[in-house]
């Protein structure tokens, strides 16, 4: 049996000035947001695995009830113990004024974070961003919607789609066939060359209940036919 090849790890945030979330309360003047009022509640905290357009790479609080809070644009480099975990938050929902460029939807400042009661710690603490759960059956995907994760499966065909968007599958291990949203150069340069191979695809699960993939995916190595007996 050959050497299974692993997938690269995921790449380091860059040695710079850590992102961090500005208050809303500070911004004036008619470029200021709209101030909800103060809350707290329980939600999972995820982070983006891959940039998209104009290099956002967002930090999510998502809740039980499919709400989603923006936390900040970059990882959050503080908030990497908290990834994939049930937290308890307090902080302040904003919206951005129409006249400043941003994400559409509920941001939310968070002033206070612990896990949630019953959650566990990372253990090691993460120093870099966590990966994903690995998963490879439905009814894991299911479980995860709207998180991160990567997904290892067997890569099918391609199918080409609009603005520069395609479409393939992946065949997981109970037989089940998901679709991904690729991009048509990633596809070209990283993916096609793998068709049929088993493959770990980092991407985020699409709509609630569902196994469809989406977001900006990719690729990230080449596993062994035989490397998970």
């Amino acid at each position: 049996m050959s050497n299974p090849i692993p997938p690269p790890p995921i790449p380091s945030v860059p040695k710079e000035k850590p992102f961090e979330p500005s208050d809303p309360r500070a911004s004036q003047g008619p470029y200021a947001p709209s101030i909800g009022a103060a809350m707290s509640f329980e939600a999972v905290l995820d982070i983006d695995r891959v940039s998209g357009g104009k290099m956002f790479q967002g930090t999510w609080l998502l809740r039980d009830d499919g709400t989603k809070y923006v936390v900040g644009y970059r990882p959050v480099q503080r908030f990497f113990r908290f990834v994939g975990k049930r937290v308890t938050v307090s902080g302040i929902p904003y919206w951005n004024s129409p006249m400043v460029q941003s994400i559409s939807g509920t941001h939310f400042y968070i002033t206070d974070i612990a896990l949630a009661p019953g959650e566990t710690a990372w253990q090691p603490e993460p120093t870099g961003l966590p990966p994903p759960p690995r998963v490879s059956t439905a009814d894991a995907l299911r479980a995860l919607a709207h998180r991160w994760v990567e997904v290892e499966g067997v890569l099918g065909a391609w199918q080409a789609g609009e603005q520069r968007w395609g479409r393939t599958t992946l065949q997981l291990a109970d037989g089940t066939t998901v679709t991904v949203e690729v991009l048509d150069d990633y596809w070209r340069s990283t993916w096609e060359p793998l068709v049929g191979t088993k493959v770990v695809v980092t991407a985020q699960v699409g709509r609630e209940g569902g196994t469809d993939l989406n977001g900006h995916t990719e690729v990230r190595g080449r596993m062994d036919p035989d490397s998970s007996r």
